[in-house]
């Protein structure tokens, strides 16, 4: 983030800078201006009435030429500013690729899955900084065909991120190892890197002759007013010879003269006024950069605690999780003994038993698969939760299924006076999950006794 401001604090430099070099040269001339119509006021004659127009007139020639130099300051500044947007763009690419680099890694190494939508995230913003990196520069064929050719590499460096992916899902992170130590990947990020140098030092240069350029402005700027100030000068020269030469009107020209330092002295309020003027902005200037700072400030603030409050989050998930795997394992186990048992009852290996009691058996098998299902579904929630959730899919007699849950409801629906039927149309057969249909029909059956 730093790398980031720093463009954006050498351009407010550069640009208070160019702030202070007009204010200080405007100071100096307002005063030259004083001090030489303080001059002409002792005692001196006046010239013919159309010489009293003379200063104005410089005045107001010097006034556009100043607004047309500082209108081509503020281009150039903006030609300066739109070059460190460039070069931050293309930095900001460069980042972001190597964070979704570092996530596909992490994600072949550790194959947790926390790290493959930072990775999408990381993958999606090189493609929107390469898209806002050529809109900049669409203007610039030379820098258009090095993103072209930077474009092609970052769709196979994305293209082998996403296949060494798919590798490890398929085929088990030895292969995704495998083949990252080709070395494929590395020389496309070689060759990026190499290729975002060479766009960046072309922008730098660029930036260079835009420097160059504002600092040339500036400098026309001082040598108008320099000229503008000698121009005066002569100019007053003349008029005083003209003074000298008019001794007859001394008193017409005196009155003319008292105009004439009025006129300036007015002239020269306004050149103090905007003088305060530019001051003022320059004051509001500072401000709104250190608002700026400090809502950097807060940003980064809100960031670290957002990180924070995930990792907290993550790491409540984890409890949660071994939680769910520990109590499943411990319900587990007495579920299966009870299944077990049931069973050995089933087949006679403690004594023979009666229809009756192998009826009861049954259904004693039939409620513990129902209660070990609902410990995988309570396990399948989990897992729902984390995205991971898988169907065991086979053939299913429906029939079979609707007589189970038929004898696990059959206790209560006796209670509550509610009997229930079960046609034969012989083997209903579909592809479904088990557990997942015979779960839907015990809900359904129970809430309608």
């Amino acid at each position: 983030m730093r790398a980031a401001r720093s463009p954006a604090r050498r351009f407010r430099r550069n640009r208070q800078s160019m702030t202070l070099v007009s204010t200080s040269t405007l100071t100096d001339t307002i005063e030259s201006h004083d001090s030489r119509s303080a001059g002409r006021s002792r005692g001196v004659r006046l010239p013919p009435h159309w010489l009293a127009y003379v200063p104005a007139l410089v005045v107001l020639i010097l006034a556009v030429l100043f607004l047309v130099l500082r209108a081509r300051t503020e281009t150039t500044t903006a030609a300066v500013n739109h070059s460190y947007e460039v070069i931050t763009e293309v930095d900001r690419l460069l980042i972001a690729l190597m964070a979704a680099e570092n996530r596909h890694r992490g994600y072949l190494l550790t194959g947790d899955q926390s790290y493959l939508d930072p990775a999408r995230e990381a993958t999606t913003e090189v493609r929107e900084r390469l898209e806002r990196v050529m809109a900049l520069t669409e203007a610039q064929p030379a820098q258009q065909e090095r993103l072209a050719i930077l474009s092609e590499w970052l769709d196979a460096k994305l293209e082998e991120l996403r296949l060494s992916v798919v590798l490890r899902d398929s085929l088990g992170p030895q292969a995704a190892l495998l083949e990252a130590s080709t070395g494929r990947g590395q020389g496309l990020m070689v060759r990026i890197s190499e290729q975002v140098a060479t766009i960046q030092a072309a922008e730098e240069a660029l930036l260079e002759r835009r420097q160059q350029l504002g600092k040339s402005e500036q400098q026309r700027a001082i040598l108008v007013l320099v000229l503008g100030s000698l121009l005066a000068a002569v100019v007053s020269s003349l008029i005083s010879r003209q003074v000298s030469a008019a001794a007859e009107t001394q008193a017409t020209q005196a009155r003319v003269l008292q105009l004439q330092n009025r006129r300036l002295g007015e002239q020269a309020e306004i050149l103090r006024r905007q003088k305060a003027r530019l001051e003022e902005s320059a004051a509001e200037l500072e401000a709104s950069n250190a608002a700026l700072h400090q809502t950097n400030e807060d940003l980064i603030r809100v960031s670290v605690e957002a990180d924070v409050a995930r990792q907290l989050a993550e790491e409540a998930n984890q409890a949660k999780s071994q939680f769910l795997a520990t109590m499943s394992h411990e319900l587990r186990t007495p579920l299966n003994a009870i299944g077990g048992y049931a069973e050995l009852l089933d087949i006679g290996i403690h004594g023979p038993v009666t229809d009756a009691q192998k009826h009861a058996l049954q259904r004693i098998q039939i409620a513990q698969r129902h209660l070990l299902g609902l410990i995988n579904d309570l396990l399948n929630y989990a897992k729902l939760e984390a995205g991971r959730v898988q169907y065991q899919l086979n053939v299913v007699d429906l029939k079979v299924v609707v007589e189970e849950v038929l004898s696990l409801i059959m206790p209560q629906a006796t209670g509550r006076a509610v009997t229930s039927t079960c046609s034969d149309h012989g083997p209903l057969l579909v592809w479904a999950d088990r557990e997942r249909v015979q779960q839907i029909l015990f809900n359904l059956i129970s809430n309608a006794v």
